[in-house]
């Protein structure tokens, strides 16, 4: 039995700081987002070493595929921002809720007091 404290000791101490791991008290996310930025045909070119026939020949093909990242991305903000009024709102309405709970028990001591 020892034994077995032991090792559960260790194994929290361990892992304690993995659990810190994250950014302000944020959860920890389960994936990096995308980026909202795009690599230029000019920098894939040179990463790539295409020839000039090579880039023209991929160049329809990185177009379309550029402009259905922006419109993800841009879709992607959309979302957090929805989600971010959903969050406010709620708190607001919990912000208020407590206030006038905090007001009816002052104001029904007052009276009674």
């Amino acid at each position: 039995m020892p034994r077995f404290a032991a090792i559960a000791v260790i194994a929290l101490v361990l892992a304690a700081p993995a659990v810190a791991q994250t950014a302000n008290g944020e959860p920890p996310r389960r994936f990096q987002p995308p980026p909202d930025h795009w690599m230029t045909i000019d920098s894939l070119a040179q990463s790539l070493g295409l020839t000039p026939a090579q880039r023209t020949k991929i160049t329809p093909a990185y177009t379309a595929l550029n402009g259905v990242m922006k419109d993800a991305a841009a879709r992607r903000q959309a979302i957090r921002q929805q989600m971010q009024a959903v969050v406010s709102r709620r708190a607001g309405a919990h912000t208020r809720a407590a206030r006038e709970v905090r007001q009816r028990a002052h104001g029904d001591a007052g009276v009674s007091g």
